[in-house]
């Protein structure tokens, strides 16, 4: 018999391998990659469209994700609606009653007493009011009292006032005789609307500035929960005028994921939002000793309903990614994963070779030369 002649395979290299799975690759260029006399031009370019596509990619993500696109529809419908709540804003006043009780409460450290704090406690208001004057060493007096008490400006200035609901309460008490703990709070549904209906206020301020808790300077329509164009944060209360509000809504059906977008995206303000400072006001000029009135109604008419959604969806995110790899490559995301699971292959194989060689060489370290001699 003849003797029977062992054949060595073929070791392939990783060059060769590369080049035979590029060539079944569906993209511009590939072929090109396969071929070992252009692939050196060819991978430089290949590379550039890639970085672009994904520098497209990038911009396309980043901006749905911070600026996402929304379509908006009228859609007229008239239903009952709740008045909005008033509220009107006091001009900060400390009561002769409540500062004792609180100059009596507190402690004083060294160079302060209660004479000289019961003198210049009123100037604590100069932190929220700008019409009350102050001098600067009696608010850091002030401040340094407080600090030793371990107490902030705001609790002390609620420690100083009245609130309004106790204001409502006393006089309640003094002229209506009628004993309550707290005020009821009650809704008023109106299907009424125009300027021949409404809230009707008379605020009375002809009763000196000095005599009174409490001397009220701003009105303001506040809504609820509910999602409104608010565009005015109060109105100043002038003495001796009529002042007319109308309050007006836009209520929007939105998608949850609005609700995330910023003020400025939306081009409105959530009802639980709180809303901007008031603008600086100085009364040098007023007189007081008048009354305010204040008419407050609901626009009259139907109004329009805003639906606000989204045109520009993830699926259309998704599409508009195939589309750029398309118009770069002339493949599909298919092709792209078939490239991505190539590459795999081909790292997974020589990974195999490496670890093989690894233990082989190692085995051969281990093996004694002399068959007699013990392993260590």
């Amino acid at each position: 018999m003849k003797p029977t002649k062992t054949v060595k395979a073929k070791k392939i290299s990783f060059k060769k391998k590369a080049q035979k799975e590029f060539s079944h690759i569906q993209f511009h260029g590939a072929k090109m990659l396969a071929s070992g006399e252009s692939s050196w031009y060819w991978v430089p370019l290949l590379l550039l469209l890639l970085v672009s596509a994904i520098a497209l990619i990038h911009l396309a993500v980043s901006r749905f994700r911070s600026n996402p696109t929304f379509m908006a529809y009228k859609e007229s419908n008239s239903q009952l609606m709740n008045f909005p709540c008033v509220l009107v804003y006091p001009e900060l006043a400390f009561h002769e009653s409540k500062k004792e009780q609180f100059i009596s409460s507190i402690t004083y450290p060294d160079g302060l007493n209660k004479t000289y704090i019961r003198a210049i406690i009123d100037q604590l208001a100069a932190f929220w009011s700008p019409d009350v004057i102050y001098k600067l060493r009696d608010l850091e007096n002030i401040e340094e009292l407080l600090k030793y008490n371990d107490l902030d400006v705001e609790t002390a200035a609620k420690k100083l006032i009245f609130s309004c609901e106790e204001i409502v309460l006393r006089e309640m008490r003094e002229h209506a005789k009628v004993k309550k703990s707290e005020i009821e709070n009650n809704q008023w549904n109106t299907p009424r609307s125009g300027i021949s209906s409404g809230l009707v206020l008379a605020i009375d301020q002809s009763q000196k500035l000095n005599s009174i808790d409490l001397s009220y300077k701003w009105i303001v329509v506040q809504v609820g929960q509910r999602y409104v164009d608010t565009t005015l944060n109060g109105t100043a209360l002038n003495p001796g005028y009529e002042q007319w509000i109308i309050y007006q809504e836009d209520r929007y059906y939105i998608n949850d994921r609005a609700k995330d977008l910023g003020t400025t995206l939306r081009n409105c303000r959530m009802g639980d939002q709180p809303l901007k400072y008031f603008p600086y006001y100085r009364n040098s000029g007023l007189d007081f000793n008048r009354v305010t009135i204040v008419r407050i109604f609901i626009q009259a008419g139907l109004h329009k309903t805003f639906q606000r959604f989204s045109f520009f969806t993830y699926l259309d995110l998704s599409a508009q990614l195939g589309g750029i790899f398309n118009v770069f490559f002339g493949c599909s995301i298919f092709t792209l994963l078939g490239l991505i699971h190539v590459a795999w292959r081909i790292s997974v194989n020589e990974l195999i070779k490496y670890l093989k060689k690894l233990l082989k060489s190692d085995h051969k370290k281990n093996t004694p030369k002399n068959p007699k001699e013990k392993r260590p």
